[in-house]
């Protein structure tokens, strides 16, 4: 079966890799990745949501046996591709970020980039087994990390400061629980040919409207009455608004 086009990782960066999760970090520095940084993450984030490689493919963590591989993680390096988020340099724990806190651009690509590895490596459920912070490798899967983690646990709200001048920052759970939640909404977008996310529920009622309308003679003749409401959905919808206004105008 041919893999999905990636949307946002080059083809060649996933080339033929099976990697069984994600771990997401932020390096601690600028916005633009250094030697250190290359060397530690398969994919990286600059802090206008661009992309670079790092040093060793994604292809390279599959396995960490020949010792060739980037070390993001420690003792879960295998099977894991590691993504840097460059940024947070001079950030103290919950309470500053420093002159480089993560960007609204690099958020935005960090979700593009992890449903392009859930499609390429077919994670069909994204679990914190399959995406996941650095934050929350020894709970998930009780694998002893250096110091305490709290990537990505923190992130500030475009750059909004309370009364006390702190910045005003989504945190703990709440950060790791919305990523998945805005990679599964960009999964199910891409399911959807129009580019709609189709809310839960939603699907039955598109077929109850397309099997009625393929009763009343209108054509869907690519995709039938298939729950979808995509291009072909709406070409029909403005069919039937067209033949409604022809009538009443007779």
């Amino acid at each position: 079966m041919q893999k999905p086009k990636p949307v946002i990782i080059p083809a060649e960066w996933l080339g033929n890799s099976q990697l069984k999760r994600a771990i997401v970090h932020w390096t601690g520095g600028k916005y633009h990745p250094n030697k250190s940084d290359f060397k530690s993450y398969n994919v990286l984030i600059g802090g206008g949501g661009q992309l670079y490689p790092g040093k060793y493919s994604l292809k390279d963590n599959e396995a960490a046996s020949d010792g060739k591989y980037s070390r993001h993680t420690n003792l879960l390096n295998s099977g894991s591709a590691g993504i840097g988020i460059c940024s947070m340099l001079g950030a103290k724990r919950y309470t500053t970020t420093g002159e480089y806190p993560v960007t609204t651009d690099q958020v935005v690509s960090l979700i593009l980039v992890l449903a392009d590895l859930a499609e390429h490596n077919e994670w069909n459920r994204i679990t914190r087994r399959r995406v996941l912070g650095h934050h929350e490798v020894e709970e998930v899967y009780n694998v002893k990390q250096k110091d305490v983690k709290w990537d990505v646990s923190w992130l500030p709200l475009g750059g909004l400061k309370n009364e006390r001048g702190k910045p005003v920052a989504l945190g703990g759970d709440h950060v790791m629980y919305a990523i998945r939640r805005a990679v599964r909404e960009e999964l199910l977008r891409r399911k959807d040919e129009s580019g709609v996310i189709i809310p839960r529920g939603l699907n039955e009622h598109v077929y109850q409207i397309q099997r009625a309308a393929l009763e009343l003679g209108f054509d869907l003749p690519k995709h039938g009455s298939d729950k979808i409401w995509g291009d072909e959905h709406t070409g029909m919808l403005k069919q039937m608004v067209m033949a409604y206004e022809q009538r009443e105008s007779a």
